[in-house]
Formats: structure tokens, sequence, C-alpha cells
């Protein structure tokens, strides 16, 4: 999802300040929204910053004079934002390729010429960042056709999303493509690997639930605590405390801690049946 936020521009220093205040305070906003909790935000000399102990969640922030941007996704993406503005020749030859100068000099006005320069500069940007290069990426190396509205690019792999916002300001955001759906067996044997990591020896009750995933990769299974043992199985539990309803993509990010279990109750992505009491047990497998 992309969130984003105006301000009212100042002195450099203060813009440096409502920019970073405004983009950290996007990613809190879009994680609670989408995962319903946050995460400390580290990074490495030389790298992207990063979620700690949140593989698999990534984030990008951009800024530009009176706009900033954030985008969350569960792959690995970027974003860029760019206020429309005259550009010099010098960097549209940095920037561009042949082609692309020569598409953007075709615009029919001064105004669209420079619409379309910083649209092509922010597709080359988010990818720059995405693949975590920035500003050491040669944007020449890729190109970028925009005929007829479409977005098409020179790099396999890769989706592309863009729009004008607040009349005068373009935001391009690139993301990996997903892979194709992991089937039932697929899901089944990764959440059992999560799971059987959980410590249940202390666990004096009994407990069973059972799992049923709807949509792309739709089937069920349970997990049972017994005796202080946990045993996961690819099968329907009649005599179950809960039953807990939802996608394999709520279930793979529930599994792996990315998605609060009260939170996605709350938020519908997760439904209960049965004992709610017992289904609250479900926390000591994430």
């Amino acid at each position: 999802m992309i969130y984003l936020a105006s301000y009212e521009p100042g002195g450099s220093l203060y813009n440096r300040e409502r920019e970073h205040i405004l983009g950290r305070s996007l990613l809190n906003f879009g994680l609670m929204k989408e995962y319903g909790r946050t995460w400390e935000v580290e990074q490495e000399a030389g790298s992207k910053p990063r979620l700690k102990g949140a593989e698999g969640v990534e984030f990008n922030i951009s800024h530009t004079k009176g706009l900033v941007v954030c985008a969350v996704a569960d792959r690995a993406l970027g974003a860029d934002t760019e206020q429309i503005r005259p550009f010099k020749a010098g960097l549209m030859r940095r920037v561009c390729s042949g082609t692309e100068r020569s598409f953007v000099m075709a615009g029919r006005s001064e105004a669209e010429r420079r619409e379309r320069f910083f649209r092509l500069w922010t597709l080359k940007e988010s990818y720059a960042k995405a693949i975590g290069r920035g500003l050491a990426f040669p944007l020449g190396d890729i190109t970028f056709s925009l005929e007829e509205g479409v977005i098409k690019g020179s790099i396999p792999g890769w989706r592309f999303y863009q729009s004008r916002v607040y009349q005068s300001y373009i935001i391009s955001v690139c993301g990996r493509k997903r892979r194709v759906s992991m089937s039932y067996e697929e899901v089944f044997t990764k959440v059992k690997e999560i799971f059987m990591k959980a410590d249940v020896s202390r666990v004096e009750e009994h407990l069973a639930f059972q799992f049923n995933i709807t949509g792309e990769g739709e089937g069920v299974f349970y997990a049972e605590v017994r005796d202080g043992v946990l045993r996961v199985e690819p099968y329907e539990y009649y005599d179950r405390d809960a039953k807990f309803i939802c996608s394999a993509d709520t279930l793979m990010k529930l599994a792996s801690g990315k998605l609060d279990p009260v939170f996605a109750f709350t938020t519908g992505k997760l439904k209960v049946e049965g004992s709610l009491e017992k289904a609250l047990m479900l926390q000591m497998f994430v």
C-alpha cells in the first residue's frame, strides 16, 4: 500500500525534519493498518533501511519539497516522488536513453515535457531504490516506454505503478512480481515447520485447533497439543476447541509473526469459530 502526506515547505532544515517525522509516521501508520504492529527500523552501512525482526516486510520512503510518500509491502519495493518543475538538459542526458529523450521532447508543451521527464525519472529511481542501489545506479541503463499511458520497462520481474497527485507531484512505485501462488501442500509444510518450533512443553491442558485455508491453496489441517507435545497434521479435527478460517496469505503472515492474530480477527482477515478463550492461545505458536 502507498501512504502520503503533504506539508507546507519552510527552510531546508525545517523541511528535512518534517520529512523525517512524516516519513516515520506514515510507516508506522501503514504497518499498524496492514499488520497490526510496528517494528524498529535499522540500517547497516551501505544498505537499505529495514525492519528489525520483520523478514519479508518491506518499506520505502521518498520525499520532495511539500510531499512525503511511504510504500509498505510483503515483497521488495521502491518508491520515488518528485515535484514537476523545470529540468536541465544535462540531467535528462544522464537519466534518459535516446528513445526516452525523444519521447520527452515530443511533448506538445513545456508543461507536458516536464511531466514526461519526471514520470521517467521517478520510475527509474523507484527501481534503483528497490534493489538498494540508490544514487549509485546508472539510470540510463534501463529504459521505459509510456506510450498510451501504459508503463513498459526493460526490467523483467518487476511491476510499476505511477500516479500524479496534488496537480504537481509524480509518485512511482516499483515492486517485485509475486511468485506463483503456493499450493496447499507448500502452505501446510511451511506452517507446520514454523509451528513445530513452538515450545509447548509447559502447556498442561489439551488444545485442538483446526485451520481452514480459503481461496488459493485451499485446504484443512489441525494443530493439537496433548501432554505437552505438539502435533500438526493435514486432516480435519472434529472435536476441536476452535476453528480458524483465513486465506493462505493471512495464515503465512500469522505463522511468521508478521500479523498479530487479534488484529487479524478484529479486522476480519481471520474468522474464528468455537472457544475464543482457547483461540487466544494461538499466539503461543507464532
